[in-house]
């Protein structure tokens, strides 16, 4: 197990092996461990004990002791453990009283969902009377055919109307005659333009009479 190239950790392991903890070494079993050298007072221990060497060897010690401590309290921790389980199991046995609970809670709110149902039955009921609603719709809808007979007859009417119309073109075609007549006293006014034309020539004849005269006035 000598060796000079072990770490404190590893001569510390081998140490174990020969030695027990807690036991002083001296100078020649720290040769024996592959320290080479001397070793300065200022890095001895209170013990004696090289510090470089022995202080990582000690807080080892210590965590092993921790460890084992650990190990030591494992059991108890397990015995806690045991009973954290046992107060779970404690409480899913509540829990699971508690489910029938919840179970007959549950009943109750079927027999509410029966309520509901009961309800839906008077909806069904209004939906009757909507039913009913559309037939009074229906009974309008004939009144409005009813209407349309009427709008038909008023058509009638206005073929009546129409005949007047013609009648009253009647009218206009007597007032053409009428017009007619007039036209006709128009020429019975040019009848007595040729008239005025014969008084015409007769102013002639004086003019001609005293021509006769001037020549009675040569004679004298």
């Amino acid at each position: 197990m000598r060796t000079t190239k072990s770490s404190p950790v590893n001569i510390w392991i081998a140490g174990q092996i020969q030695n027990p903890v807690g036991t002083q070494l001296s100078e020649r079993d720290l040769v024996d461990y592959g320290l080479e050298g001397t070793i300065d007072a200022a890095n001895l221990m209170d013990d004696g004990r090289p510090f470089f060497v022995f202080e990582p060897i000690n807080i080892a010690i210590n965590d092993q002791r921790i460890m084992r401590a650990d190990f030591n309290r494992t059991a108890h921790h397990n015995r806690e453990k045991l009973i954290i389980i046992k107060k779970k199991l404690i409480i899913i046995k509540k829990k699971a009283h508690h489910n029938k609970e919840k179970a007959h809670h549950n009943k109750e709110k079927a027999h509410h969902n029966k309520e509901k149902a009961h309800h839906n039955r008077e909806k069904a009921h209004h939906n009757r009377e909507k039913a009913h609603h559309n037939k009074e719709k229906a009974h309008h809808n004939r009144e409005k055919a009813h209407h349309n007979k009427e709008k038909a007859h008023h058509n009638r009417e206005k073929a009546h109307h129409n005949k007047e119309k013609a009648h009253h073109n009647k009218e206009k075609a007597h007032h053409n005659r009428e017009k007619a007549h007039h036209n006709r006293e128009k020429p019975h006014h040019n009848r007595e333009k040729p008239h005025h034309d014969r008084e015409k020539p007769h102013h002639n004849r004086e003019k001609a009479h005293h021509n006769k005269e001037k020549p009675h006035h040569d004679k004298e």
